[in-house]
């Protein structure tokens, strides 16, 4: 009978729990984005409806800013704009059926239509019918009406689209879905007598509804799967043979434990924009709520808090601070970052009785 040698010995194959499937969420980041979106198009609705007069200078200004566009140069770009806005039209709706999500496409219509029925109503209340100087002198330029293609109905739904197409595409899209976005707003004010304060006012509602519709009826997860947290650990060198998810989660991110080949133990840390946007709904409800809480002024975006952590706990460990190592950072899907440390065996100080905290321990 034969025996095997060590290093003849079968490896383990790596053994994972089935991922869940990835399911719709309410998330914190539709929420931030809800509050932020609502409280501009509230604010430039006032605006445009009790300060006209201040704003007539501004909105003079912005139009002396496209003046250098010529009648013929205006024809040709209206031309264009309706055949972009077209194709636009229809690319929205082709998302969907090319993804085959019916959800999706069910959120496209809600959002369209109940961002063009508020932008009428909004408009309407508006009541800027009587003619101003600056309307007239852009209405006059001959042969150019895009009044039945990039009204702020429109706009407000194209800004609607885009906020829930954003969840189910790449960043490249989301960045070309932004620039779409950018140009429709820049040729409304080139080409059109529509004064600039109601087409901010109209994307700004229409990213309003967009946020509402994925808060009422759910955003794709954006947690990362469990699939997607090994290949990360993977790609930075630690293999792991098991992963799983641990039930003391800290502030902020989601904990996972890994365990690899050699019987090395890892926390993996993992960070998405949920928690993030989570986060900055606590500090705005600690600065509204408490006065000088000391809390510090948030990072500029996801990356920048973790790579922060990161140097933290390389800085504590090199002046000589217990603190676990940090093995790997990396990023772990299309939004999400990751930090793995080495695995500490014991009991944290919050799990500990009373009576077991004392002076000595501290």
């Amino acid at each position: 009978m034969s025996t095997l040698l060590p290093d003849q010995a079968p490896r383990p194959e790596p053994q994972f729990e089935p991922d869940v499937i990835v399911g719709y969420v309410r998330s914190p980041s539709d929420v931030l984005r809800l509050l932020v979106y609502s409280t501009l198009a509230l604010a430039l609705l006032g605006i445009t409806r009790w300060a006209h007069d201040a704003l007539l200078g501004f909105e003079s200004d912005v139009l002396d800013l496209f003046g250098f566009v010529g009648p013929d140069a205006e024809r040709a770009l209206a031309g264009i704009t309706r055949a972009l806005a077209v194709v636009v039209g229809f690319g929205v709706f082709l998302v969907p059926l090319v993804l085959r999500r019916l959800r999706l496409l069910g959120y496209l219509v809600i959002a369209n239509v109940a961002a063009g029925l508020l932008v009428t109503v909004a408009v309407s209340w508006l009541d800027q019918a009587d003619p101003a100087p600056v309307a007239n002198q852009v209405a006059a330029r001959a042969g150019v009406d895009l009044e039945g293609v990039l009204t702020p109905s429109t706009l407000a739904s194209v800004a609607a689209s885009f906020v829930i197409l954003a969840p189910f595409l790449s960043h490249r899209w989301r960045r070309a879905g932004a620039v779409t976005i950018v140009v429709f707003a820049l040729l409304r004010l080139v080409l059109s007598a529509q004064l600039p304060a109601e087409v901010f006012f109209a994307l700004a509602l229409g990213a309003a509804v967009g946020a509402a519709v994925l808060l009422g009826f759910g955003r794709p997860d954006q947690h990362p799967t469990m699939a997607a947290i090994a290949a990360s650990l993977s790609v930075s060198g630690f293999a792991a043979q098991r992963l799983d998810p641990a039930e003391d989660d800290s502030h902020g991110s989601r904990v996972y434990r890994a365990t690899l080949a050699d019987g090395a133990r890892l926390v993996a840390k993992v960070r998405s924009p949920a928690e993030r946007s989570a986060d900055l709904l606590y500090r705005v409800y600690r600065y509204l709520r408490f006065k000088n809480v000391g809390d510090e002024r948030p990072f500029s975006s996801l990356r920048r808090s973790v790579e922060h952590e990161a140097l933290v706990a390389l800085q504590a460990r090199d002046v000589g601070v217990r603190t676990p190592r940090l093995r790997a950072i990396a990023e772990v899907g299309t939004d999400s970052m990751l930090l793995a440390y080495d695995h500490i065996d014991g009991q944290t100080i919050e799990s500990l009785d009373g009576d077991a905290v004392g002076d000595a321990l501290l």
